[in-house]
């Protein structure tokens, strides 16, 4: 019996991801799954659009939603979090409310960056949950460990997610109410890179610098930073 099937979550790595996204032909996955990106990068299509998942962002795969495997590249490292819908209701988490947040509603399927950070306290949270499911030792609790460690798990993805909602909401909220008006690039707010700064570090991110150094460089968060160069920004 599965881990899935046993406890309601199961985790796989680069190694065992082919055993939930298929390969050779379109595939549509039973249960709902966060694939997490820490090197490399994997190109799926999805319905009819290409999206390519680079270091430090995440995607949640969706069971109502048809996708492809194109290419993995070789220094390709991962994590797929797969769980049961049915799960996830039973602990009864705040999480569960994310699905009303416009941000996570809109973008979880498509990618969603993360700061360097961020990734690094996910991981280490998705890789302890692992060590457990995969312990052979006997346990007396085993199953509350594991729905504990998965809430833990889940709380850290809200705050990461909420906190792009937040961003966004606030936005829609200060256009609704007058605040401010809807300005673009330099004229903009937000806005703290003139466009010749965005150019220019658009071309360095094509000459092969990393979102990790450029938003230090540019003196930007790294999400923001993520948002400018795939063109969601300026």
């Amino acid at each position: 019996m599965s881990a899935l099937e046993k406890f309601g979550v199961e985790i796989f790595t680069q190694e065992t991801i082919h055993q939930r996204i298929s390969a050779d032909k379109p595939f549509r996955p039973e249960n709902p799954a966060f694939l997490f990106i820490k090197s490399g990068s994997i190109k799926l299509k999805q319905h009819l659009n290409d999206i390519e998942l680079s270091a430090n962002t995440f995607i949640v795969t969706d069971p109502q939603t048809v996708y492809e495997l194109i290419s993995i590249s070789d220094d390709f490292q991962s994590r797929m979090v797969s769980y049961k819908r049915d799960f996830i209701s039973a602990l009864s988490l705040k999480f569960n409310r994310l699905i009303t947040y416009r941000y996570f509603r809109q973008q979880m399927n498509v990618a969603v960056p993360f700061s360097q950070d961020d990734l690094e306290v996910v991981w280490k949270s998705v890789n302890f949950l692992k060590y457990i499911l995969d312990s052979e030792t006997e346990m007396t609790y085993k199953k509350e460990i594991v729905e504990h460690l998965f809430s833990v798990f889940c709380y850290q993805m809200a705050g990461i997610i909420s906190k792009e909602d937040n961003n966004s909401m606030n936005q829609i909220h200060a256009h609704k109410t007058g605040l401010k008006r809807s300005l673009k690039g330099e004229n903009s707010n937000r806005a703290i890179l003139t466009n010749e700064k965005v150019l220019d570090m658009k071309n360095k991110y094509k000459n092969g610098s990393k979102i990790k150094d450029l938003h230090k460089e540019f003196g930007i968060k790294y999400t923001t930073c993520w948002h400018i160069i795939k063109g969601n920004g300026h």
